[in-house]
């Protein structure tokens, strides 16, 4: 037995498959800066301590593991079926597995006792994967830290998780879907989607009062991916944000953009029709579609932007007052998502609708 070890966090995990459901409940003790150097059955690769925990949870011959402190983004997590050769190691720690039958029965008094955060994840069919739901509770003593999950961006930075998929989120006994985007966006992950717009369409014009009500659209296709299904979730109101991904796809072709901008919600940006500025400049924005094709001039960027809700706007003259080039999403005419230019034009006269997609996180 390991000497002078501190109740440090109080797991439970709870699997619901379509046999049944499955309870197991485990308290680990931890010890840092040492190892277990005995009985070694299984590695693997982890994102924190919760999921090394769970690893040996699901193990049924698991009694301890060896955390690596130190990896990054993932962690070692090795798992032992003892809980003897301990050595003294700087940058592990053990996480000790307690099998006291109490714990079925006692767990924590009352709920003042505990601080519980959830998140629950759902593997849907849409994304080809068996239709289960797998739902973590993690319980600690009052005064303890436990981080909480309550958003895409936080599954990214607090888990390992990086399936690209709907999550089912509480908040305050009330269940959301989100689809979060973890990987291949803007250069990072956690980007939970807000709107999907067909430019052949005129759904997602730029004088369309889905831009400025709080009604949702078509709620069920924000469930399905980036596929090309229109949507607006509710999150266009109700979500505040630093940065906003975008991505316009011709094809198979999807490109993004990340802009930082930071807001209360995009409702409250875009809503007020007055124009907002970004400044992810000229360059960036033509990069957004392949074969691109615009003006010289004007360069003018931002929400609400020259009757494009978001985008950049272009002109053969040396001013903004005119207008006849852009790339966004939103426009008033044309194609409504895409690239439109109808004369001095750097590549070409083009009129190419796209399908895009906002993310925000």
């Amino acid at each position: 037995m390991l000497p002078h070890i501190m109740v440090h966090f109080f797991f439970v995990i709870l699997v619901k498959a379509e046999n049944g459901d499955e309870r197991k409940d485990a308290m680990f003790y931890t010890k840092q800066g040492y190892m277990i150097v005995e009985s070694i059955f299984k590695k693997a690769q982890v994102g924190d301590t919760f999921e090394c925990m769970s690893n040996c949870l699901a193990e049924e011959k698991c009694v301890s593991a060896n955390f690596q402190n130190q990896g990054y983004p993932k962690h070692l997590c090795a798992l032992s079926s003892s809980s003897g050769g301990v050595l003294k190691t700087d940058g592990f720690t053990i996480l000790q597995r307690s099998f006291d039958k109490r714990l079925s029965s006692t767990g924590f008094a009352t709920a003042r006792q505990t601080r519980i955060c959830r998140i629950q994840l759902s593997q849907r069919p849409n994304a080809a994967l068996a239709a289960k739901m797998t739902s973590r509770v993690c319980r600690t003593p009052c005064g303890m830290v436990t981080e909480e999950i309550s958003s895409c961006k936080d599954i990214y930075t607090k888990t390992s998780r990086r399936k690209n998929m709907v999550y089912t989120f509480t908040f305050d006994s009330k269940t959301t879907d989100a689809y979060c985007h973890m990987s291949g966006a803007c250069a990072s992950g956690g980007w939970t989607l807000v709107m999907k717009t067909d430019g052949n369409k005129d759904t997602f014009r730029y004088d369309s009062t889905l831009w400025t009500n709080k009604d949702e659209f078509n709620p069920e296709a924000g469930k399905t991916g980036l596929d090309k299904n229109e949507t607006k979730l509710s999150f266009y109101w109700s979500h505040s944000f630093q940065e906003v991904c975008l991505g316009l796809r011709v094809g198979e072709d999807l490109r993004w953009l990340n802009l930082k901008y930071s807001r209360s919600s995009l409702y409250d940006v875009i809503s007020m029709t007055s124009r907002t500025p970004t400044t992810a400049g000229r360059d960036a924005w033509l990069r957004l579609m392949a074969n691109s094709s615009f003006q010289d001039n004007c360069n003018l960027e931002g929400f609400n932007n020259r009757r494009v809700r978001i985008g950049i706007r272009g002109n053969n003259e040396n001013e903004c007052a005119s207008p006849d080039s852009y790339i966004g999403i939103g426009y008033s005419d044309a194609v409504y998502t895409g690239n439109f230019c109808g004369n001095s034009c750097n590549n070409g006269v083009k009129n190419t609708a796209a399908f895009g997609y906002i993310m925000i996180k």
